[in-house]
């Protein structure tokens, strides 16, 4: 399995075969189980905006300590800048420090996983597994990572881009206790929703987050 960036758009919904309407251009969120994220559209600014606020609030009362984060296609923008303001946005509920593991292509650190604090954000750490050539070697290097530092943190979130193919749960779905999924607003059909999350174990159901 290599890197799955560029492969088709596929994945999932709540009914039919209706579009999942747009917004504007950020965050939004469209629950698809009972603790799902909610939101509003987003804002800017350094600090945590307020729909990164409002999808926190809901998972810091989730009993997942480990959260991943799967995009649903391919057109979606990058992924950790809102991962890391969610982060910054549950260190804030939580008191605590959380940790950011980005996708696989993009990590730098050591076996086990390095740990560096954000230079803005003084509760928010990246926790950076070494260099992989590819997903299945990465999964296995993502189990360890999550095991050795998941007790040293409030909440681990995981960005699972890149594992699979757009529309699949790939198997380092595995290795979290549960999964929000990142949905392009304007491009998302609801049958297709359906049918990723309907792949998605309900127990680690989170919700989707719909990006505009």
């Amino acid at each position: 399995m290599t890197d799955h960036g560029d492969q088709p758009e596929g994945a999932s919904s709540t009914k039919g075969g209706d579009p999942i309407a747009a917004g504007d251009s950020g965050a939004g969120a469209e629950s698809s189980s009972a603790n799902a994220p909610s939101a509003a559209t987003a804002g800017a600014g350094d600090g945590p905006r307020p729909e990164c606020m409002a999808i926190a609030r809901r998972l810091a009362h989730s009993s997942a300590r480990v959260i991943g984060f799967l995009p649903a296609g391919r057109r979606l923008p990058d992924s950790l800048p809102l991962i890391t303001d969610i982060a910054q946005s549950l260190a804030q509920f939580l008191s605590g420090e959380v940790g950011v593991i980005p996708t696989w292509s993009r990590w730098t650190g050591q076996a086990g996983g390095a740990k560096v604090q954000d230079a803005r954000r003084p509760h928010v750490f990246s926790v950076l597994p070494p260099p992989c050539p590819e997903a299945d070697l990465a999964t296995t290097a993502l189990q360890e990572t999550v095991a050795r530092h998941a007790p040293g943190f409030h909440r681990l979130l995981v960005d699972l881009s890149r594992y699979a193919r757009p529309g699949e749960v790939p198997g380092a779905a595995e290795h979290v206790d549960g999964v929000v999924i990142l949905a392009p607003m304007r491009r998302i059909w609801t049958r297709q929703l359906k049918r990723l999350t309907g792949a998605i174990s309900p127990a680690k159901n989170l919700g989707a987050i719909l990006i505009g």
